[in-house]
């Protein structure tokens, strides 16, 4: 759930530079990927046993771990970049890169222009 970027003209699109919205730009974290795949839910006799508290911490617990690790890895083969990390009550903030290295730069530029954040070579 990120803004879509203007490929062909290779800039954000009108409407988002008038409110200056970084494109591409994912904040929602971990827990709305749970919930968009249902990751976390239980079964009805899970959700009716006398552990199912517990079953849910464990579930959650394991679902964040597992969507971290995935953030690393496509981290490190350089499909998204933290732009800003989480904080107390504020989720990180991830880039996608979708485009060719020209595209990703104009895209990063946008998205710190937005954010307030320098620019890092």
């Amino acid at each position: 759930m990120t803004y879509d970027w203007d490929r062909e003209r290779n800039q954000p699109p009108e409407k988002l530079r008038k409110v200056n919205a970084p494109c591409r730009y994912y904040t929602l974290g971990w827990r709305a990927i749970a919930d968009a795949y249902g990751m976390i839910l239980l079964t009805p006799e899970q959700s009716m046993g006398e552990n199912a508290d517990k079953e849910m911490k464990k579930r959650e617990n394991t679902v964040k771990t597992n969507i971290s690790n995935a953030w690393l890895f496509l981290q490190e083969r350089g499909v998204i970049k933290k732009l800003e990390p989480a904080s107390l009550g504020k989720n990180a903030g991830f880039l996608l890169l979708l485009g060719d290295d020209e595209e990703n730069l104009a895209v990063e530029r946008w998205a710190r222009q937005c954010l307030n954040l320098p620019m890092i070579w």
